[in-house]
């Protein structure tokens, strides 16, 4: 074999390593990708739970105060939170 050839050769196997090395470093790059899209998306899917918690406590919070309002309120009183209390129950 020639000096050319070897030096042939040589290149030639030093191309398919770094061939393979690109090949591995575009696939964990992928992975990688598929991993921070489905960070995102736990991400929102969080922030949506949040903003649904933070929604039902608001209304949990304002039909306590009407369930006090309801306890405090006379016979005849109780009636003017009848349809507040009933839009909570829906």
């Amino acid at each position: 074999m020639s000096i050319k050839e070897a030096l042939e050769k040589k290149l030639e196997t030093q191309l398919e390593k770094w061939e393979n090395e690109i090949e591995e470093m575009k696939a964990k790059a992928r992975t990688r990708e598929a991993e921070a899209e489905a960070e995102k998306a736990d991400a929102e899917l969080q922030q949506e739970y949040y903003d649904k918690i933070e929604k039902i406590q608001k209304t949990y919070d304002q039909a306590r105060k009407k369930l006090v309002e309801l306890r405090a309120a006379g016979n005849n009183a109780w009636e003017g939170l009848k349809s507040d209390i009933e839009n909570f129950l829906k």
